[in-house]
């Protein structure tokens, strides 16, 4: 199941006039896959950590092959660790998707769908980090691609970070005061304003000057 942009998102993030000409240019932005199931999801971002979204994709492809029956927290400690390697894992990210899968076994009514879309985001925030390997890139990521949160702000994220710096203009690293003026700015729908901010560098605007400087869109 991948994500639809609403029109009512779309239509609010256009009010920030930058925002509007990156919509603009991104007419067919990267769709992104919905994984309703908790454990899959937290799985899924583990394998993204710090590592380019196609690179990412054939990962999880290889590594979803090994679970005919479907990625639940049994089979996956049931699979040796050197095939899960084999798809493209580090040892440390085997490690932490073991840690996860035992996580969820000790709490399954907690770490529940049902339950989760009932917590609060800081106590989903809490038990997640407390689990070896989970950080707070990976708790947001859940909450965006999982619990279908459509307003999380993902300052972890350097594709972020340093797209709304170009789309701005802003010079050197970004602040988290600068950070938080603009997603202010995009609230409630900064999870629809990520989507189109990874497409800086998706499709490397990044080689322009500013958005100013985009070959104009036939």
């Amino acid at each position: 199941m991948r994500f639809k942009i609403p029109n009512r998102a779309v239509d609010h993030l256009k009010q920030i006039p930058e925002m509007a000409l990156l919509i603009q240019h991104c007419p067919n932005y990267a769709p992104r896959e919905i994984i309703k199931d908790p454990f899959e999801g937290m799985v899924y971002n583990i394998i993204f950590q710090q590592i380019s979204f196609e690179a990412g994709l054939t990962v999880f492809k290889r590594f979803s092959r090994l679970f005919p029956q479907g990625i639940t927290p049994t089979h996956l400690l049931a699979i040796p660790t050197d095939q899960l390697q084999a798809c493209g894992l580090s040892f440390r990210k085997v490690a932490y998707c073991q840690n996860i899968a035992q996580a969820f076994l000790k709490k399954p009514l907690f770490f529940s769908r049902q339950n989760l879309l009932t917590e609060d985001t800081e106590t989903i925030s809490t038990k997640l980090q407390s689990i070896k390997g989970v950080g707070q890139w990976t708790v947001q990521m859940f909450l965006m691609f999982t619990l279908q949160k459509e307003d999380v702000r993902a300052f972890g994220d350097l594709a972020i970070r340093k797209g709304i710096a170009w789309l701005m203009q802003s010079d050197g690293e970004l602040s988290r005061t600068d950070f938080k003026k603009f997603t202010d700015r995009c609230a409630p729908y900064n999870t629809y304003a990520h989507f189109f901010l990874w497409e800086i560098t998706l499709q490397q605007f990044f080689k322009y000057p500013s958005i100013f400087h985009l070959p104009i869109q036939q």
